[in-house]
């Protein structure tokens, strides 16, 4: 999984629970996400916010760190309290791990441009889709930005299901550009 430079993650008073879900397609943490962990059902109940650093770890209170990135939230609850339980630290833990909400963005010639929150994996296709799909006036050409940067050129989007390698996943804060035509 190639690794994106760390978003600056937006405010958001809202969140969503990751979890996996029967086809697969739950989201995955990555370096630069934010996480909060309850460490409940023990003497001194913990809430930590971190975020996952770049060698995919986050901090806890007596195991130091532990893997989060490429995890979904329920995997990285059941790895947390699991290693609480295993090291014997507590005897009796519940652990709760929430993902803040994560967004992309679709402008241009689509008939619902917006902000649009990621709950699941989500490729260009599904998101042009969630957007309503075309106006008359989009050009097939689309721009996917991230981090300000353009990192993907898709000339013609209509054909995605022929070209599935310009189909990318889509990261938090990413920017859909659906170019109008010229003509």
């Amino acid at each position: 999984v190639p690794v994106a430079p760390p978003a600056t993650p937006p405010a958001a008073s809202t969140a969503y629970v990751a979890s996996p879900s029967t086809d697969g397609v739950a989201y995955l943490l990555k370096v630069g996400d934010v996480v909060q962990i309850s460490l409940r059902g023990i003497p001194t109940a913990d809430a930590i916010e971190d975020v996952i650093d770049e060698d995919g770890m986050v901090s806890l209170p007596f195991i130091n760190e532990i893997q989060a990135a490429g995890m979904t939230a329920s995997e990285l609850e059941r790895n947390i309290r699991k290693t609480y339980l295993d090291q014997d630290i507590y005897r009796n833990i519940a652990v709760n791990v929430v993902v803040p909400t994560r967004y992309y963005f679709i402008q241009g010639e689509i008939r619902q441009p917006g902000r649009f929150q990621i709950v699941t994996t989500m490729r260009v296709s599904q998101a042009i889709a969630a957007a309503g799909g075309y106006t008359e006036y989009a050009s097939g050409q689309v721009l996917v930005k991230r981090g300000g940067r353009i990192v993907k050129t898709i000339r013609d989007s209509r054909r995605l299901e022929r070209t599935p390698e310009d189909d990318i996943l889509l990261e938090p804060d990413d920017i859909i550009e659906v170019r109008r035509s010229l003509w």
